[in-house]
């Protein structure tokens, strides 16, 4: 994989997959008005680091280097999610229409949670309680057969 833009839901680990197709269909349903959309899946260590270069005093972007910081989307057990107004056709970015929408549809009920930093970012539940000195555990690597990339 080089360091091009991933979005593809086939890309991701399976378990991961359903729940976030599940919560996709769900959100869908209760909020029509806006188009949810999976912008970001499964990252080689080359885009993460790509990533990772283009944090600047004046913006972050991530705080996973690749390599000594292995990102969760490196696993496939993380999606970046976009929302766009239907009406308007723009992007959605204000906080409070995502902690609106995580509250009439919690990512928890699906088997996922909300990364620490971003609203955007869903990953696999009980994935971060798993992640020590930069990667996962060994042992939860090996339960869930994963591979990083």
């Amino acid at each position: 994989m080089k360091a091009q833009k991933v979005s593809s839901l086939e890309a991701l680990h399976p378990e991961f997959r359903q729940n976030l197709e599940s919560w996709l269909h769900a959100v869908q349903q209760k909020f029509p008005q806006y188009e949810f959309r999976v912008l970001e899946t499964r990252r080689s260590k080359e885009r993460q680091k790509k990533l990772f270069s283009q944090n600047s005093t004046s913006r972050w972007v991530t705080s996973f280097d690749g390599s000594r910081l292995i990102s969760m989307h490196q696993y496939g057990l993380a999606a970046d999610i976009g929302i766009l107004n239907r009406k308007t056709r723009k992007s959605v970015w204000d906080s409070r229409v995502w902690r609106t929408i995580y509250a009439y549809i919690p990512p928890s009920v699906h088997g996922l949670e909300v990364g620490v930093k971003e609203l955007t970012h869903l990953q696999l539940q009980g994935a971060g309680e798993q992640y020590r000195d930069g990667e996962l555990q060994d042992k939860y690597i090996k339960k869930l057969g994963l591979t990083r990339s």
